[in-house]
């Protein structure tokens, strides 16, 4: 939890991944309002870190992408799922693979579960 609250775009990714699951014990079978927000909040906030090359494959960006992927699971939009996925795979390939990634070895053990 340190980790996730030491970054914005981390925490609110997290926050996002507890929304959808928020809407599923709800049964809603589609993204409430508050998900809705929150996912756009966080697709602009990964955009921004992609586009910044100090951020663009740090372990909060690829942290995010991976919450972003979590919150497509189950659901019925492939080329939303498939988009992050991609993303995800890309940024990894550029920061030098699984075995580069940081939070003191903790991320590539959470991008491999």
């Amino acid at each position: 939890m340190e980790t996730v609250c030491s970054s914005r775009v981390a925490f609110l990714s997290h926050v996002s991944v507890v929304c959808v699951f928020q809407d599923l014990a709800d049964r809603i079978p589609d993204d409430s309002d508050l998900t809705v927000l929150a996912k756009t909040k966080v697709l602009a906030m990964v955009q921004d870190s992609i586009q910044r090359p100090d951020t663009q494959t740090d372990d909060f960006t690829i942290l995010s992408i991976l919450h972003l992927l979590m919150s497509e699971v189950g659901g019925f939009q492939e080329d939303v799922f498939n988009m992050h996925q991609d993303g995800l795979f890309r940024i990894i390939h550029q920061r030098g693979g699984i075995n580069a990634l940081g939070l003191n070895g903790d991320l590539s053990s959470v991008v491999t579960l």
